[in-house]
Formats: C-alpha cells, structure tokens, sequence
C-alpha cells in the first residue's frame, strides 16, 4: 500500500504538527508500508529534519516548491501557515494525481483540500481552532476519516462544526526507550518548560508563578529553565525582567532533540501551563516517560494524561497562584516528587507508547485496502 504524509512545513519547522507525522511515517514503513513524505524544499532545513533524515534513511520524500520565498525565516503561525496550504494548493492536488497514492495522510485542516477526492484521505486533527472557519468544515467533508489526538481535540470539533462529526480518537505516542529515568544524572533545574512560545502556552503564568514562590527564602534561589523559541519570547523576557527574576529564569532557546532526554533528566519538575486549543503535549508525554514530576494545568488534553495527585498535579488553566501552591507542595516533599513521576512513566508505558499509537492506525488503514 503506497502512502502519503502530506506535512510541508516538516522540512523547516519542529512542533508537535510536524514531528508527530514524520515519526508515523517511520513506524508505519517499519510494518512494511511504502511511505512517502511530503515537505517543501527549502534553502535551511530543520536540525531536526537533517536528523532524522540521518537516522532513518528507508523513509523517502517528495519536495514540492515553496510559494512563500525564505518561509523557514518566517514566524510561521497559524495565519501564515494557512496562507501556505492555501498557496501550495494547485501544485500539491498535481503531485497527488501523479503519485497514484493508495491513502494520503494529512495533519493540517487547511491541506486536506488539496488532495483529490478519488484519493482515499486521513485527516489527523491536533488542536481545536478558535472559531469555525470556512475551510475547517471543508475540510471535514473531504476527508474520508478524522482522527483527533485525544478526546478533548475531538469534542472541541464536534462542538465548533457539528456534533455528527465521526472522529476516531487516536493518541500520539512516545518512545519509551529514548526517553526514560536516568537516575545517575544530577537533578540541576527545579523548573522545567519545553515548548514554543506563545500566548496560550501560559508561561506567563509560570514566571508570575515563580515570582510569588520566590517571596519565601527557601525558595528564592530556584533555577528555571524556559527552553523554546516563539513569537511571545520578548514578551516573556520583559516579564521576567520586571519581576526582577535574571538571577532565576533563563530562557533558554530552541533545544535540538537529541539534547531534550538529558533535559528530561536534570529537571526534577516540568511544568505545562497550556491554557487553550492543545491536545495532548509530545513534552508532556516526554516528561512523563523519562519521570519528571507533572505540574499541568487542568486544560484541553493534558487531564487525559494527568490524574491529580496520582500521576501529576493540576491546576486551574491562567491561575499563577494555584500553580505556585503546586510548585511549593512539590518541592517541599520529594517523596511526592518520586511517587508522581514514576507513576507519570507507568501511564505512559501502558497507555501512550508508539507502538500502541501505530497498531491502532495500522487497525484504521487496513480498513481503506478491503
């Protein structure tokens, strides 16, 4: 069965959008389907592309052309992302009917009208936009199947286009053997946030709350780091300058990927402060696997993960005080510390591993080649 990942921005950018379908594309060509990825061609590819290019020659790809000159120096946000789908649309229907693909998967609500109807068509739904635009419910009446990344992404669709909507909820996996707990690596980083930086990531929230930890002695020494790139990272160093945190807060940059497990393991508690449109954080179920203690807010797809108490703590979504009690309960008990992280690592091996995540896709496949 002949395969299509249709994920131009891979090439050039690194989110969930984009390493979630290229890591697909490397467990369904291991099963033994002919998988091919599509990506624009650029002039300044991604690190974490060229490495994985490296690390799993068998995967081939097709480079459409960029219409949009230099994107990959672009701050490539929703509105330009659209206006990319929207512009490759010709050039990416002609490569479809030329391929003779048996099954086109896409990740982008925008990309699946660019794939011809007489082609079978996944379409996988990763977060919940914020209101219900024109091509959004297009796109719903193309593809063939939906797939949301959790529960909470497919009832925030059903909710914004139609509660018919038949959407099949499959979760992203994490591989377990690339993160997991290091006990012999020093814990040097008591505060830990992974991710792209803009608004609703609610990092604001998480420096406010540590300027109210920091108001106790025992506390004011505490070491954050803030790995990550985005639109919002001027604001946030502002922030943190106005609140007089240099000393404590490092915002740190984009972090390549085969740096992250290291990162994982000097932490000892790594914070997911999302309030908005997320599924369920590939960081999230990378701090978990390498046994981090969670401190999530009780938002969107995270409490799919999180069980208060049990395997995490929560907090209510844009509420810096109530976080900075779940910081200051965490660290005042490393006993906790431990009890939440590992159980963090057994809901992951049960529940949200690879494996589990592709036999369940290879289960939906199967039923397009009957």
């Amino acid at each position: 069965m002949k395969i299509c990942i249709y994920i131009p921005t891979a090439s050039f950018f690194v989110g969930g959008g984009e390493t979630v379908p290229l890591t697909q594309a490397r467990y369904l060509a291991d099963i033994g389907y002919n998988v091919r990825v599509a990506v624009l061609r650029v002039n300044r590819e991604s690190d974490y592309f060229q490495d994985f290019k490296t690390k799993y020659p068998y995967i081939e790809y097709d480079y459409l052309e960029s219409p949009i000159p230099d994107i990959e120096n672009n701050n490539l946000d929703h509105k330009l992302g659209q206006l990319l789908y929207l512009k490759l649309n010709s050039q990416a229907y002609e490569y479809f009917k030329m391929q003779n693909f048996n099954l086109v998967l896409t990740h982008y609500s925008a990309a699946a009208i660019s794939v011809p109807n007489s082609i079978p068509q996944i379409l996988y739904l990763h977060g919940v936009p914020e209101n219900s635009e024109p091509q959004s419910r297009a796109a719903c009446e193309i593809a063939g199947r939906l797939v949301a990344v959790s529960q909470s992404v497919a009832d925030g669709w059903k909710k914004l286009i139609s509660p018919d909507l038949d959407i099949t909820v499959i979760r992203n996996g994490i591989d377990e053997n690339v993160f997991k707990p290091d006990p012999d690596i020093t814990k040097d980083i008591d505060i830990l946030y992974i991710g792209r930086l803009i608004e609703i990531k609610g990092v604001q929230f998480l420096i406010q709350a540590v300027k109210t930890l920091t108001t106790q002695t025992e506390y004011a020494q505490v070491r954050v780091e803030i790995s990550g790139d985005g639109p919002y990272k001027a604001k946030l160093q502002e922030l943190v300058s106005e609140l007089h945190l240099e000393s404590q807060v490092h915002l740190g940059g984009y972090i390549v990927n085969s740096l992250l497990p290291n990162l994982y393991h000097r932490s000892h508690l790594a914070v997911f402060p999302s309030y908005a449109k997320e599924g369920v954080l590939t960081t999230l179920l990378e701090a978990a696997a390498s046994g981090c203690c969670l401190i999530s807010s009780d938002c969107c797809g995270m409490k799919e993960f999180i069980v208060d108490d049990q395997n995490g703590l929560l907090f209510p979504p844009q509420n810096s005080g109530r976080l900075a009690q779940c910081l200051r309960r965490a660290f005042s008990d490393s006993l906790l510390q431990n009890r939440l992280g590992m159980a963090a690592r057994q809901e992951v091996l049960k529940n949200w591993t690879w494996n589990k995540s592709i036999s369940k896709l290879d289960q939906l496949i199967k039923q397009f080649s009957v």
